[in-house]
């Protein structure tokens, strides 16, 4: 697997990041494993990137296969969302890449969500892959989300972004939370799900009540 690929262990700080890269770009893609598994999860998809003209960076998150992480605490802290987008922010700077594009699965999508909110000057573009970005998400209405998802023929979910230029609901101004006012930042984005398009599918990727 990952036939001519480097691989590096950088130090982050409290952790310490298992990472896999290759190719001759830009453009750069940075690849982000799901729970529970590791940079291994790519291992057909980063061979074809490369061979399409990407570099192409895939590293273990905190806590999972060869990266580690500080002791567990009983607030988690040193395991969130933050704490491992940092980590692979800093995996980044030490390859030297300023600004890539972003691809994340499951909890990676999740890492990815909180490292373009976090670090928005580095992120091109990201995709989220099986994940709704919640902090998007959480609170927006029914008709926000309708507003604001849509599914095609092909089960690819595009998430438009922000509603209107703050980022808040267009149906409930008023109550916008600060986490989605923040979503107004994000680039271009896209969701994929490999469940089956069609109506299921729809409801799978809405807002909860």
């Amino acid at each position: 697997m990952f036939e001519g690929f480097e691989t590096a262990q950088v130090d982050v700080g409290e952790a310490s990041a298992f990472v896999r890269f290759g190719g001759e770009g830009p453009p750069v893609v940075l690849l982000l494993h799901g729970h529970p598994r590791t940079s291994a999860t790519w291992h057909w998809v980063a061979p074809l990137l490369v061979q399409a003209g990407h570099t192409v960076v895939c590293p273990d998150l905190r806590g999972c296969g060869r990266s580690r992480g500080p002791r567990f605490t009983a607030d988690h802290v040193g395991y969130s969302e933050r704490a491992v987008a940092g980590d692979v922010a800093a995996v980044m700077r030490h390859l030297g890449h300023d600004r890539f594009a972003l691809v994340g699965h499951d909890r990676g999508g999740a890492v990815a969500l909180r490292l373009t909110l976090d670090h928005p000057e580095t992120v091109s573009q990201v995709a989220f892959v099986d994940c709704v970005p919640t902090a998007i998400a959480a609170h927006c209405c029914r008709p926000c989300a309708r507003d604001r998802y849509t599914v095609d023929s092909t089960g690819t979910t595009a998430l438009h972004g922000a509603t209107n230029a703050t980022g808040a609901c267009s149906h409930h101004p008023a109550t916008a939370h600060p986490r989605q006012a923040a979503s107004a930042a994000l680039p271009a984005c896209t969701v994929r799900s490999r469940s089956r398009p069609g109506p299921r599918h729809a409801r799978r990727t809405a807002v909860p009540p």
